[in-house]
């Protein structure tokens, strides 16, 4: 009879190849997706790294699976940015970093495997072991700072609790799994710390595909009685007051140029609940980002004085920090993003094709 840890382990294989099929068949190739599937199949790897060179499995499979078990971090890092960056797109940096971890990788496991015939001073033998972890922590704090950058400033709601169970759970389980195999080196862990994780993986699996896969409600709900002649759904409306109430705030009392104003800021002026104020910017204006939304005003305001003849001589910068910005910057990027050029090139050939909010 298999051991309790290897029958979990092999239950987590299991919901993790069944994950990562679901994704694939689903259709949607949005790079999110892709990322969460080749995460799972990654975990699956470091699952099965123990035992690969136990079964009697050919050179190159075994060397796959090592190779795999190296990327959950990284790939971690890159799906938290895809998952919270509305501008984020895998580009060739990212590339170049997987395929430096590959290749950091592929050195390390030829090399314990006896396959490269180095030696390694006794000296040095310690510090060496925990030369192939130490790199992956770095994506460990770099997942952490995507988890946390503009946390405060997300409007869409089931990101906002996304953060809080990706902060809580699988940043957590992943830097004790690495503090424990830094500590371990190249030592066969404990049976307890094994049992741990497996319990941790299924049941943070289990979560995210639960959370993922919502039950079909059509399947279950009673059927409705026929819509009468004459009558018609109505789809939840906008909240009109606090939407006018906003709307003269930015407009006549221009407060969008206070310089790092959140959301919270902004509500308590309004006198209304944050969350009020948040699904109004949301699911009413259709921004996803606070930062976002305040952007559309500054620009506005922007392109209105590098119009202006009367602001011909005012400094781009000056018309940044007046704006709210605390640097050029993000003032520069912002204004591209929304116009497609940059604050000089606008100045110099002012079109009418941008529309005030």
């Amino acid at each position: 009879m298999l051991p309790a840890v290897e029958v979990l382990r092999y239950i987590a294989v299991f919901q993790l190849c069944y994950f990562s099929l679901a994704i694939a068949f689903s259709g949607s190739g949005s790079v999110a997706g892709c990322l969460s599937a080749a995460f799972a199949l990654s975990v699956v790897a470091h699952l099965l790294a123990p035992l690969v060179g136990q079964v009697g499995l050919s050179e190159p499979v075994v060397q796959a699976v090592l190779l795999g078990a190296l990327f959950p971090t990284p790939l971690f890092w890159l799906l938290t940015a895809a998952l919270f960056d509305d501008r984020f797109r895998f580009r060739r940096g990212h590339a170049i970093v997987l395929g430096l971890v590959f290749g950091f990788g592929l050195f390390f496991t030829l090399e314990r495997r006896g396959l490269l015939g180095l030696e390694i001073p006794a000296a040095i033998a310690s510090i060496y072991a925990l030369l192939p972890q130490l790199p992956l922590a770095v994506f460990v704090v770099l997942a952490l700072k995507e988890l946390l950058r503009e946390r405060n400033a997300d409007l869409v709601e089931w990101r906002i609790r996304l953060r809080r169970f990706l902060l809580v759970a699988f940043a957590l389980v992943i830097s004790v799994v690495l503090v424990a195999e830094l500590i371990l080196g190249n030592r066969i862990a404990p049976t307890w710390l094994e049992l741990l994780k497996m319990c941790a993986i299924l049941s943070l699996v289990g979560l995210w595909q639960f959370w993922l896969f919502p039950i079909r409600r059509e399947l279950l709900d009673v059927p409705k009685a026929r819509i009468q002649s004459g009558q018609q759904e109505t789809a939840p409306s906008v909240d009109q007051e606090l939407h006018a109430r906003l709307d003269s705030l930015l407009k006549k009392e221009r407060v969008f140029l206070k310089e790092g104003l959140t959301i919270g800021q902004l509500a308590r002026t309004l006198g209304t609940q944050e969350y009020r104020l948040r699904r109004l910017i949301n699911a009413g204006l259709g921004f996803r980002n606070f930062n976002q939304f305040l952007n559309t005003y500054r620009i506005a305001e922007a392109c209105r004085l590098l119009a202006d003849p009367a602001s011909a001589e005012l400094p781009i910068v000056r018309i940044a920090f007046d704006l709210g910005y605390q640097s050029l910057a993000p003032f520069n990027q912002a204004f591209r993003e929304i116009t497609g050029t940059t604050p000089s090139a606008f100045r110099r050939s002012p079109t009418d094709g941008f529309r005030n909010p």
